[in-house]
């Protein structure tokens, strides 16, 4: 594999077996862009080499994206957060149940990022809580973060102190942030053109259709109405009147 993908410049690799290199993934040169996902069955000793590719690469990777059902602080995966290709970093999109505060801490050293992509859950809250009063990463302008236990205190440090008058920001996804969270910082966000937000009362689309940015392009409204005696024809009203404000901008 090795001799005829070596020059590749994006590799994804969707790994369930032992050892990473057994694919000679370590040997990859000049790669802009590498995607790993590993499986259940993916032993965290076997993933050593993810290290070695990106110190390989550490002139040319830009985007990295990482998949895993866990990591911990002691295994290979958090190591891999120790190279200094992390600080070259323009786009990162880590995707796990659980991220460890030494990996957040390592974040902290990619001043480059355009892109940032966060899903999962906190090892240690406190790290993240530290990662988001920064006001580092001047040239981010997409964000996504999505959190698989709502945690409504970090999510106001993530929107008062880390998003709050971003300018460059364009894309913006928060996950299940309450509304009422969101909306406090959109006006300050001029030139946001994507935006995923969740909402848990109909009606609160009046109050998206003020607050929004007139040069808004694109609206992913995700809906958690717990009051099902509301009839859903009610929704159309609303939704027609988020999509005229839209048409008339």
């Amino acid at each position: 594999m090795s001799s005829t993908c070596s020059f590749l410049p994006c590799v994804i690799l969707l790994y369930r077996g032992e050892h990473l290199d057994s694919l000679a993934a370590s040997t990859f040169q000049n790669l802009r862009k590498f995607t790993f996902h590993a499986g259940e069955l993916c032993e965290a000793s076997g993933l050593q080499d993810i290290r070695n590719v990106l110190d390989r690469n550490v002139s040319t990777l830009k985007r990295l994206i990482l998949g895993a059902t866990y990591i911990d602080e002691d295994d290979p995966w958090a190591s891999a957060f120790e190279s200094v290709t992390i600080e070259n970093l323009t786009h990162l999109s880590l995707f796990t149940s659980e991220i460890p505060g030494c990996v957040l801490n390592r974040i902290t050293h990619a001043p480059n990022l355009q892109s940032l992509t966060l899903y999962g859950s906190f090892a240690e809250p406190q790290c993240a809580s530290e990662l988001f009063a920064t006001t580092g990463f001047p040239h981010l302008e997409s964000f996504e973060f999505v959190m698989e236990d709502d945690d409504e205190e970090l999510y106001e440090h993530v929107t008062w102190h880390f998003l709050r008058k971003r300018e460059k920001l364009r894309r913006l996804d928060l996950g299940g942030c309450p509304w009422e969270t969101v909306q406090d910082i959109i006006s300050t966000l001029s030139g946001l053109r994507v935006l995923a937000v969740c909402i848990d009362d109909l009606e609160q689309i009046e109050s998206l259709v003020g607050a929004i940015p007139r040069q808004m392009v694109a609206i992913r409204l995700s809906v958690d109405v717990s009051d099902l005696d509301k009839p859903i024809v009610r929704a159309f009203r609303y939704l027609m009147q988020l999509s005229n404000s839209c048409h008339t901008r």
